[in-house]
């Protein structure tokens, strides 16, 4: 038999069985060489990221299936993940579903003397879905729980915190029908953006953190050519995320919108010396 034939039917066995799903993750394409139809197998490649996130699920089934499919896309674009999960999202969903992440390690309330290790050994941490209860205590400084304690300790050691607080004024969907309690839940959310808290939704969550750590390093502010009094406008302090501290030239004009801007984002605005 020629041994050109006998290899092309070995190739087209082999993307058959590619193709039906025998070798998940692996895409097949044809390329014409020389007249001659050849067939190449290429498999995914996981971008090269070294940095490592702690995955915090706290006690709510609001938006649960969107936090996990976030969780995995994080994974799909390189990142290492823990999971730390409450004892309320134990009981409630159970580890197996945590699990379903392969994260490198799952921790639960049975780990929480083992919190200063969990944070050290991460670069960020993450809480998809925040509880008013997890918001409420962190802004108060209470530690009298397993990830009230590990959320404290993350901002204690300086590590980035991403969490979702879209429905902080909200219980289960239901505002509260005091206004008393309205404004204090929003002042406990302003709290948290002070402490450094960087606010995320959960329908974008793998974006805004990619976005974030792929962002420019330098965070100040550029302009072009040699401007003696630069102007910062509400459209510059926007395009930063909130919670970022900015540099700008001593002598820059900051206008009114763009430091109401500032103060609605927890953007903190340093102008450089020299």
């Amino acid at each position: 038999m020629n041994k050109n034939k006998m290899t092309m039917d070995i190739l087209e066995k082999l993307s058959i069985k590619v193709t039906r799903g025998a070798y998940p993750g692996i895409e097949v394409k044809s390329v014409a060489s020389n007249q001659v139809q050849s067939t190449q197998i290429f498999a995914p490649q996981v971008p090269k990221n070294d940095t490592k996130l702690l995955v915090v699920f706290t006690g709510s089934n609001l938006g649960f299936e969107e936090s996990l499919s976030e969780a995995k896309k994080l994974k799909d674009l390189g990142y290492t993940i823990d999971v730390a999960i409450s004892e309320s999202a134990e009981s409630m969903f159970g580890e197996e579903r945590f699990r379903s992440l392969n994260p490198r390690s799952l921790y639960t309330a049975k780990d929480k003397m083992n919190y200063l290790e969990m944070v050290q050994n991460v670069d960020a941490v993450v809480v998809p879905i925040a509880t008013q209860n997890t918001a409420i205590k962190l802004s108060l400084g209470l530690q009298d729980s397993f990830i009230s304690m590990l959320l404290w300790q993350s901002l204690w050691q300086g590590k980035t915190l991403f969490m979702n607080m879209d429905d902080m004024t909200t219980h289960r969907g239901m505002e509260a029908k005091s206004k008393m309690l309205l404004q204090m839940m929003s002042g406990y959310v302003d709290k948290l953006k002070r402490l450094g808290v960087k606010p995320i939704s959960t329908l974008n969550l793998s974006k805004s953190i990619h976005e974030s750590f792929t962002s420019e390093k330098n965070s100040s502010i550029k302009f072009e050519g040699a401007i003696e009094r630069p102007v910062i406008t509400e459209k510059d302090i926007l395009k930063r995320a909130a919670g970022d501290t900015i540099t700008v030239p001593l002598r820059a004009i900051i206008t009114s919108l763009a430091q109401e801007a500032a103060k609605n984002l927890s953007i903190n605005i340093v102008r450089q010396n020299g």
